[in-house]
Formats: structure tokens, C-alpha cells, sequence
């Protein structure tokens, strides 16, 4: 009888334990509404008037990547090899804290972490071994984005020798979406990162823009930041306004366009030098194209000219520099092109709507147009 009886207890306990309620693990993390984070390590204490509950970001993508890039530095020939490595821990943890009833409310959000090495070698030798991971670019881009099992791209773009660093780009985007965010970092020779902010953000509504550098390499463009060899960086204002286009010109000056409103900012289009100071501004509404709002530039050597166009004003811009010179040209005015000369060169500005071709003269400058291509 004790027997039978002790049986009917284990098998009481063993049904019990099976039809336990379980909580599922989440498949996608709690949409995150704080930038605040926390590199939290060990257990976490629990209270009586605190609880916690841990979401994960469900399955990760195996991004374990190793490529190598060539790069001529001071006429040798150097071997970058850039690894990834997906890192199995809790490394890349968010807190939120919520307070309800007297009642703290702390939720973690767990993201897999990533390990980046660069690696420099000259003749099998090895100059330097750097690591980051995705905890380097907290506070850089949308948290959401880096704990989100974001895909990652690492590009190097060059070697810029007034800055004497390797200039990076890496790309993080939400898989099966086109939101993602650029960061811009710099490692100089001795593998140590000297420049390290956010490039931008793309999506739905914004344009990917490349990254640009001058040609006498004392600047780096991108689309949130003005980085210059001197270290008088440059870091454009976008809470009031939003940035459609920007471009390095003449190697001393940067030309930003912001989205058009008549309202807030007639005077859209800034000229500035490689301080930060604005040189010249003026109203210019570019041409749709793509996403946002394109700004074309077109240079010709022989007459020191950038030319641009406003298809909704209907009119050229041609730049000058030193000192800045601008000067409108409205399409009305200008003869049209109907013979080929040798002296002219032709120039094309592609939008949504058509395209618009000009022919210029390097020798007096004249301007002749095209009828443009409506589609």
C-alpha cells in the first residue's frame, strides 16, 4: 500500500511539472522607447517591489565575414584584414524602467554582439590588431537598430593621408527592411580610433548618400558631419531642418541643401568653408529624384564654373570660388543648342520627371540648352 501510495505521488508531481504554464520566449524585442544603456553582468536581483522580465531578440544571423583589402602606404603595398565574429554572450544589453503602482517595471533587451578586428600587415609582419564591437557604436545610432539582429556591411573607403587614418564605413540594417543607420570611424596607424560618429540614417523617406572626400583629402563628407584634418569638425544641425543633399567643391568649401519649406527655411542652400563658417546661402530646390531632393553638381575645369539646376524655378546656377560668386540663369533666357561645336561640352541632369541637357562653351562660357526629355 505505501508502495502503490508513494508511485501515485510521483506520478502526481511528474503531471504537474508537464502542464505548467510556460512563458514563450519573444520572437522580436519590446519596441524600445529610451537610448539609456546598461552593460549589465551576473544575475539580476529581484525584490518585492521590482520585477524584471528579459526579452530576446530571437534567432541571429551567422555574419562571421573575413575579406582583405590591399592599401599603398608611402609606396608599400599593406594587407588590411577585416574579420567579424558573432559573439555568444550578453554582452549588448538595453534597460527600460517603469514605474506603475508603486511597482518598478525593468525590462532588459538582450542583442547578440559582434566582434570587428582589423588587422594591418607589411611583409608578414604584423603593425597593429585592433577589436571593437557593436558596444562601440552605443549612443551612435538608434539602439533598436544595433540590438535588433541588425545585418552589418564594412567598407573601407581609402586612405586619407592628411588625416593619416583609414576611413571606414559600416552600415547597419534591419533585415527584410530598408531602415538602417551608417556609422563613419577612422583608425590610424597605430589601430586606434580616431574619429567615430553616425554618417546617417536611411529608410523610407531618406536618400542613401555616399560618403565623399576632398581631393587634397583635408575632408571628409557625410551626410550628418563635416570632418576636416584640423579637427575643426563640423556637425550639421538637423533637428529644424533636414538635410536632401550635400557636395565638396574646390576643396575648401562644402555646399549643404536642405529639404525645401517657404516657411521655415527660403534660404535652403548654404555655402561653408573648411571652418564651419556659412559663406554664402541662397534658395534652390534642386529636382526630385529617387527619394529626396537632388542636387547635381557639374564642374568645368576651363572656366572654374559648378553649374546646377532648379527644375522647379526653371534655372541654372553657376558657383564660383575665391571668392564665392553665384549666379542665376533662367532657362527662358538661354538660346537652344542646334549645332555641335568643338569648343562645347555637354552636361546632363537626370531627374523623375525627364532630363535636362546643356551645352557650354569652355571658352566664353556660353549656354545653350536642350529641349529637356519629358517621361
Amino acid at each position: 500500500m505505501q508502495l502503490r501510495m508513494l508511485i501515485l505521488l510521483i506520478l502526481t508531481i511528474v503531471f504537474a511539472c508537464e502542464n505548467e504554464p510556460k512563458q514563450p520566449k519573444s520572437k522580436k524585442a519590446k519596441p524600445i522607447h529610451t537610448s539609456e544603456i546598461e552593460n549589465i553582468e551576473g544575475s539580476i536581483n529581484e525584490t518585492d517591489d521590482t520585477i524584471t522580465k528579459h526579452y530576446y531578440s530571437g534567432e541571429f544571423y551567422q555574419c562571421n565575414r573575413n575579406f582583405i583589402e590591399s592599401v599603398s602606404l608611402n609606396d608599400s603595398i599593406f594587407e588590411l584584414v577585416i574579420t567579424s565574429e558573432l559573439l555568444m554572450d550578453d554582452s549588448l544589453l538595453q534597460t527600460e524602467i517603469v514605474e506603475e503602482d508603486s511597482v518598478v517595471h525593468r525590462y532588459v533587451f538582450h542583442g547578440m554582439n559582434e566582434l570587428y578586428s582589423f588587422k594591418l600587415m607589411n611583409d608578414n609582419k604584423e603593425c597593429f590588431n585592433t577589436k571593437i564591437d557593436r558596444r562601440s557604436f552605443i549612443g551612435k545610432i538608434q539602439t533598436d537598430i544595433l540590438l535588433d539582429n541588425a545585418r552589418f556591411d564594412i567598407k573601407l573607403i581609402e586612405y586619407a593621408p592628411k588625416f593619416d587614418a583609414f576611413v571606414f564605413a559600416i552600415d547597419f540594417s534591419i533585415p527584410d527592411s530598408d531602415v538602417g543607420s551608417e556609422i563613419l570611424f577612422l583608425l590610424n596607424k597605430k589601430g586606434e580610433i580616431i574619429e567615430n560618429v553616425k554618417s546617417q540614417s536611411f529608410g523610407s523617406s531618406t536618400a542613401y548618400r555616399p560618403i565623399q572626400i576632398s581631393q587634397n583629402g583635408k575632408m571628409i563628407l557625410s551626410a550628418n558631419n563635416l570632418l576636416i584634418s584640423n579637427h575643426n569638425n563640423v556637425m550639421f544641425d538637423q533637428k529644424t531642418e533636414v538635410m536632401s543633399s550635400d557636395y565638396i567643391f574646390d576643396d575648401n568649401y562644402v555646399l549643404v541643401v536642405y529639404e525645401y519649406n517657404d516657411s521655415l527655411n527660403r534660404l535652403n542652400a548654404k555655402i561653408l568653408d573648411t571652418t564651419g563658417r556659412i559663406q554664402s546661402v541662397f534658395h534652390f530646390e534642386g529636382y526630385t529624384c529617387e527619394l529626396s531632393c537632388k542636387t547635381e553638381v557639374h564642374f568645368i575645369k576651363n572656366l572654374n564654373s559648378y553649374y546646377l539646376f532648379d527644375y522647379p524655378q526653371q534655372q541654372f546656377r553657376k558657383l564660383r570660388t575665391n571668392p564665392i560668386r553665384s549666379e542665376i540663369i533662367p532657362l527662358i533666357e538661354l538660346e537652344e543648342h542646334l549645332s555641335v561645336d568643338s569648343n562645347q561640352i555637354k552636361i546632363s541632369f537626370d531627374f523623375n520627371q525627364g532630363k535636362q541637357d546643356l551645352y557650354i562653351d569652355t571658352i566664353t562660357g556660353t549656354m545653350k540648352y536642350v529641349k529637356p526629355e519629358i517621361y
